[in-house]
């Protein structure tokens, strides 16, 4: 199986209620649909390559791992915030697991206020 697909079978496991739907997994991504309007799409090259995006409505943000901002203190994740900016990457680290880091962003997405940018996780 690919790591995509057992990523989705962890998120049923801890998430199944609050998804829509059955987890999308592909070779290269994993899309779901949360019960608060969150469509999430995480692709994982390896523990420490990774870009996970989310976005309700018109709303988007993203965590990456492209190594663009060195001075931010989370230097090489950190996250796109809805107005554009750049900023420090609280939920995720490149020394997590896949499952850890996933995890660690969909807790945050199942919050009342998800898309809040000084969201700390």
């Amino acid at each position: 199986m690919s790591l995509h697909a057992d990523l989705a079978e962890r998120v049923i496991e801890e998430y199944g209620p609050r998804l829509l739907g059955m987890p999308r997994a592909s070779h290269d991504a994993l899309t779901l649909e949360l019960d608060n309007g969150i469509v999430l799409q995480a692709r994982f090259a390896s523990d420490g390559e990774y870009s996970i995006q989310w976005r309700q409505g018109d709303t988007e943000q993203r965590i990456d791992t492209a190594p663009l901002h060195p001075s931010l203190a989370s230097y090489p994740n950190h996250r796109h915030t809805a107005d554009g900016a750049a900023c420090a990457d609280t939920l995720t680290r490149i020394d997590r697991t896949p499952w850890q880091n996933l995890a660690a962003v969909l807790q945050s997405l199942v919050k009342d206020d998800p898309l809040s940018p000084n969201e700390t996780g």
